[in-house]
């Protein structure tokens, strides 16, 4: 044996020289590259050619798996030989799915070279199988073109067939050579019963049959034939034949020897006689079984897909580019109000009324020239009065990019149209009413406090007079229920403004300590009879706001005389002061009261909702939370 070059993958030097003296041992002469990582693998693919190709699993900088890849990729004739220590079984069965040639574990390196030899010979024999490959493809170009040449041939011979007897010998020995490889199979019939007097040899590997089973023997064709195509096919013969049809297509099914059925394309050429009778009769079986699979297989996925457009509950179609249906699903019947056969392969004019007609027709001609899907809202005529829907439309692009059909997928939203309509007139209702509830207030506030401040005025002079005790309680009396009426009046015409989006605001620099110690003064005398402890934190430097001095003074008023009011007896009432992002200031007020319920946070700033206080004797109305809001 000549001396085996071999490019060995290995950062082990004692591992390498033992590979070396186990293939000497083992008979094999080689000279060996080794190599230990990407750089001089590639470097070593591109420089020389190798008989074969060791590599181990895992290296530091590189792995075997990657120099399959490489090899494969550059060298892919050159047998691929793992030789590792640490590949396990699964590893050695997925490399060798990926085209590796062995694998050898390291403490089994007595195997080695065996497999060189086993990879060499699997290698030579490849190489000896792709040469007789390229032999084979050569004579069968070879063969091919001496069988146009002969085709030639033949027709010429067949000009002078009276002339050249020997020839025809030849060209009929030819015939049958051409007639075997052929996938069409050729008889000669009687035309009297039918009976097949020549069968082409071809029918073997075909069919399976030996031309003498079926050469004289009656009935042989028509037992072949598929029982479910007989009666078809014996009457399309003789309506022919009785009609002088010189040609015959038909497609139907044969019977091979294995009971097997295959499709075949029948082309029958009748010659006639003088007389008008048959005289002879050629029969052309070309096999279509593939054809046939093909287009069962598309018929299946057509009736699937039309299932599933069936079952939608939206309304689908497709049209060609001349806006003709071409496929619908059965709620686009429903909504049409005609059958499908009635509307496959007609247009919108011919379907629906010309004005709705022509409506979708331009949205068609939109989605085409954007050539993109849009979404439109579109009406139909149906028995039970006119119902819109909601449509999507877009095309179906060839592989270049131009549309070809316009699919349509319609959701009818009559009754959420409805329901919409409805929504929007109870809405304007609410509107209408809240404005008129609103005006209401605001002129019963006014009417009010006319009344209600001479009522204060004559008290206020009763309370200058020199009156008795009793008397004096009675005016202080008048006066406190009057303040308080009057103070219910302003809030409400406060509520009445801000829902009428009447109240204006007047922002001002405002130093925010200042205001809130006007607030702590003013609430100081009610914390002061419930014994509750005020506390402002302010921050060390002042601070100055942009606000409504009034409103801001209102809602500290508010909060703060909640937070007195509803605290336990000698509680506490904290103000605080944190500075927010982008230069806010936030004031916040903290007591030590009961709290709220979780379950009632969502009415806090409700007008008029005291959140159960009303049960109580704390004196309010609900509507200070409401203006701090």
């Amino acid at each position: 044996m000549s001396v085996l070059k071999i490019l060995h993958l290995e950062d082990s030097r004692l591992d390498a020289d033992l590979v070396e003296a186990t293939l000497a041992s083992g008979g094999l002469a080689a000279e060996i590259v080794r190599v230990d990582g990407r750089e001089t693998f590639e470097a070593a693919l591109e420089s020389g050619q190798f008989d074969v190709i060791l590599a181990d699993y895992n290296l530091p900088t590189f792995d075997g798996v990657s120099a399959q890849v490489l090899a494969a990729q550059s060298h892919p004739e050159v047998p691929f030989i793992f030789l590792s220590g640490s590949i396990g079984e699964e590893l050695a069965v997925e490399r060798l799915k990926d085209g590796a040639t062995d694998y050898v574990l390291k403490d089994r390196m007595a195997r080695l070279p065996s497999a060189v030899r086993r990879a060499l010979d699997e290698a030579a024999e490849r190489a000896e199988r792709r040469r007789a490959e390229e032999q084979v493809h050569r004579l069968n170009t070879e063969l091919e073109q001496r069988v146009v040449e002969r085709t030639a041939a033949l027709e010429r011979a067949n000009d002078a067939l009276a002339r050249r007897e020997l020839e025809l010998k030849d060209a009929k020995s030819f015939l049958e050579d051409l007639i075997a490889a052929s996938p069409s199979m050729i008889f000669r019939l009687d035309p009297s019963d039918l009976r097949i007097t020549y069968a082409s040899p071809n029918i073997g590997w075909l069919l399976g049959y030996d031309t003498a089973e079926l050469v004289g023997v009656s009935g042989a064709l028509e037992q072949m034939i598929h029982p479910g195509d007989r009666t078809r096919v014996r009457e399309a013969v003789q309506a022919a034949v009785d009609g002088g049809t010189v040609q015959i297509e038909q497609e139907y099914r044969l019977r091979g020897k294995d009971g097997r059925y295959r499709w075949f394309f029948s082309l029958m050429r009748v010659d006639y006689g003088a007389a008008g009778r048959p005289e002879t009769m050629l029969l052309y079986c070309l096999d279509i079984a593939d054809r046939k699979a093909a287009e069962d297989a598309r018929a299946e996925s057509e009736r699937r897909l039309q299932a599933i457009l069936d079952h939608s509950p939206a309304v689908i179609s497709l049209k060609d580019m001349s806006g003709r249906y071409i496929l619908i699903n059965r709620e686009f019947e429903r909504m049409a109000g005609v059958p499908r056969d009635a509307i496959v392969g007609k247009a919108d004019r011919e379907l629906f009324p010309p004005r709705l007609a022509d409506a979708y027709r331009a949205n068609d001609d939109q989605v085409l020239s954007k050539n993109r899907g849009l979404e439109i809202e579109e009406t139909f005529l149906q028995s039970d009065g006119v119902h819109v829907y909601h449509s999507v439309k877009f095309p179906l692009l060839d592989a270049a990019g131009r549309p070809y059909a316009l699919c349509a997928i319609s959701i009818d939203i009559t009754e959420r149209k409805k329901t919409d309509d409805a929504l929007k007139i109870a809405r304007l209702e609410a509107e209408r009413a809240n404005r008129a509830k609103s005006e209401f207030l605001s002129r019963m506030s006014h009417d009010l406090r006319t009344p209600l401040n001479a009522i204060l005025g004559f008290a206020q002079l009763l309370e200058l007079a020199d009156l008795g005790e009793d008397e004096q309680e009675g005016v202080a009396q008048i006066l406190k229920g009057g303040q308080h009426l009057l103070h219910l009046i302003n809030e409400v015409l406060d509520i009445a403004r801000i829902e009428a989006g009447h109240l204006s605001l007047s922002p001002e620099p405002v130093n925010a300590g200042e205001v809130v110690q006007q607030a702590i003064e003013l609430v100081g005398p009610l914390a002061a009879a419930r014994g509750i402890a005020l506390e402002v934190r302010a921050p060390a430097d002042e601070v100055v706001i942009l606000a409504d001095r009034q409103r801001l003074n209102q809602i500290l008023l508010n909060l703060l005389s909640n937070a007195v009011k509803y605290n336990r007896p000698n509680g506490r009432v904290t103000v605080g002061f944190d500075h927010l992002d982008a230069g806010r200031l936030r004031i916040t007020v903290t007591d030590t009261g009961a709290g709220i319920p979780p379950a009632k946070l969502a009415l806090l700033f409700k007008p008029f909702e005291r959140l159960g206080a009303e049960q109580t004797a704390i004196e309010g109305t609900g509507l200070g939370l409401a203006h701090s809001a």
